[in-house]
């Protein structure tokens, strides 16, 4: 009788127990499906990189008025809707993900609010900041280009008559992309000088080199590597002869040591576009062009950036 008793008790706590494709019994709460989730186009990011990080969610609208909140330690970046057709099915908005020079190498944590109100959900995702390792490179240089000082150094920003507006040309984040194509570069030449190496000017150190050196002789063409607008074509106490195009979605690029300028503030160029003349003017060793790039006021190795539209275009198919 006792063994009787044993099997209708353990009988009758199986019988509560769902069986596999069975419902679960009054007051189970079933697991809840995420509506938030992220794709990123790589998990190692090196400093100075820049990712792509793809949003799927079932709360935001793709109408403006509640897009997903994106946050990066203490930065809000800005968050753009998929084009309609886009070649990246499943995702209906995109952010870029761009990696400061002098990030802490490891693990960075993405956090994307979707919703508002009680229905809002987070969700993250994590990836590596990579150490770049470079060597310190040595340029000789004029005297009065070595140490920037005094009126120099007020005016090593911009020159007039737009002195002041540099430092806020990053600022304008375009919802409106400005090119279309795969990005290409704007000179054959070889590559010189690294992204993220230390500059030692006249034997001392001033800083990072953050942008690339690209080989040319004076007067070689130096063309757009897609379109754009021209925001500033300039003469600059530092970079000389300067040329900075808007791609779009806070992405920008720029041209310095410029023998001539080609260009003209508000002009729109498309890509393989004449902008320049390679040169040496400036704070400059001998001729060549000097190449940047920006994504939301964070300079940004363009190569990286160039590499990662061709691998990503964010083309709507035809």
């Amino acid at each position: 009788m006792l063994l009787a008793a044993v099997l209708a008790a353990i009988g009758s706590a199986c019988a509560h127990l769902p069986s596999d494709g069975a419902e679960l019994q009054p007051g189970v709460e079933p697991p809840k499906k995420s509506r938030v989730s992220l794709r990123l186009s790589s998990g190692v990011l090196p400093q100075g990189g820049v990712g792509l990080l793809w949003i799927d969610s079932e709360l935001a609208s793709t109408s403006g008025k509640a897009k997903p909140l994106v946050s990066w330690e203490d930065r809000m970046l800005p968050v753009f809707a998929l084009p309609a057709g886009s070649s990246r099915p499943g995702a209906d908005f995109f952010a870029l993900l761009p990696v400061p020079h002098d990030a802490l190498p490891g693990i960075a944590d993405v956090r994307v609010t979707s919703g508002e109100g009680g229905s809002a959900e987070a969700a993250s995702i994590s990836f590596r900041i990579e150490e770049r390792v470079t060597e310190a490179e040595r340029v000789r240089v004029k005297r009065r280009h070595a140490q920037v000082r005094g009126r120099a150094r007020r005016t090593a920003v911009v020159a007039p008559p737009v002195r002041g507006a540099l430092t806020r040309l990053y600022d304008a984040i375009s919802e409106e992309r400005l090119w279309s194509e795969s990005w290409r570069l704007p000179a054959p030449g070889e590559i010189t000088g690294v992204f993220g190496a230390k500059r030692v000017y006249n034997s001392r150190v001033q800083g990072y080199h953050l942008g690339l050196d690209i080989r040319a002789r004076t007067g070689d063409p130096v063309a757009a590597p897609a379109g754009g607008r021209v925001v500033l074509a300039a003469r600059l106490f530092l970079t000389g002869n300067t040329v900075i195009i808007d791609h779009g979605l806070g992405v920008y690029t720029n041209y310095a040591h410029l023998s001539r300028l080609k260009v003209r503030r508000g002009q729109l160029v498309r890509v393989g576009e004449l902008v320049g003349l390679a040169g040496n003017t400036g704070r400059s060793s001998g001729p060549h062009l000097h190449w940047g790039a920006v994504v939301h006021g964070i300079k940004v190795d363009p190569l990286a950036l160039t590499q990662l539209w061709r691998d990503f275009p964010l083309e709507t198919p035809g």
